[in-house]
């Protein structure tokens, strides 16, 4: 059995950070965008920057947690790129009414940090993972599935989760990163499922996902 959201049409093209520390609004932002792409056929890239200059709990560039930007979008619709567009870098927020797009209405957590847990999320759509990211195996990956358990498991980068799946006799974890398409397999990476840990790499540690609606 696989999953395949980018094939589905639930993916924008692979982005790029910069030198800003927004992977935490990067990797929600992408679950927010697949899930409201599930719901109402619409995909349509929504305000990263929006989140690193106005939610409150954080650090903007200076880094954060995909939880809490989920938690921002319940309260806080989230404007279109286009409205609000990424600038990777701090700065004053501009956050309206009047460009709110789509709102988040629930977070939803994946549970047990188990392989079965992720893949019943995955199930309903695109899923904000962890991922420890400052060491070689990730640094450097290119392609084929990341299997190695030397592989640091302290998580340190949030990423999007679009798919699982099984090469040669390997069960893989499917995920989108944030840092262009010139990385790892054009943007993208598999992890070897690792269950009974937190994941190979970190990738089961904290993963969260959304369930949305149009706020205009």
């Amino acid at each position: 059995m696989y999953v395949d959201w980018v094939a589905a049409g639930a993916v924008l093209p692979v982005k790029n950070q910069g030198g800003c520390g927004s992977c935490w609004a990067f990797g929600a932002i992408g679950a927010i965008e697949g899930n409201h792409f599930i719901k109402t056929g619409e995909l349509v890239r929504l305000s990263e920057q929006q989140m690193v200059d106005c939610e409150p709990d954080w650090y903007g560039c200076g880094g954060g947690w995909h939880n809490a930007a989920i938690d921002y979008a319940i309260d806080h619709p989230l404007a279109k790129n286009s409205d609000y567009p990424y600038r990777a870098a701090d700065q004053t927020c501009k956050h309206s009414s009047s460009t709110a797009h789509v709102a988040v209405t629930q977070r939803k957590n994946v549970v047990n940090y188990s392989v079965a847990g992720m893949k019943a999320a995955l199930d309903e759509g695109p899923v904000a993972i962890t991922v420890a990211a400052g060491n070689n195996w990730f640094r450097y990956y290119s392609s084929g599935i990341l299997d190695d358990d030397s592989c640091p498991t302290r998580a340190d980068h949030v990423i999007t989760a679009v798919g699982y799946g099984v090469e040669g006799g390997v069960e893989y974890l499917w995920a989108l990163n944030q840092w262009g398409g010139n990385w790892g397999d054009n943007g993208y990476i598999k992890f070897a499922w690792k269950d009974g840990t937190i994941g190979q790499c970190g990738t089961l540690y904290r993963s969260y996902w959304a369930t949305t609606a149009l706020a205009n």
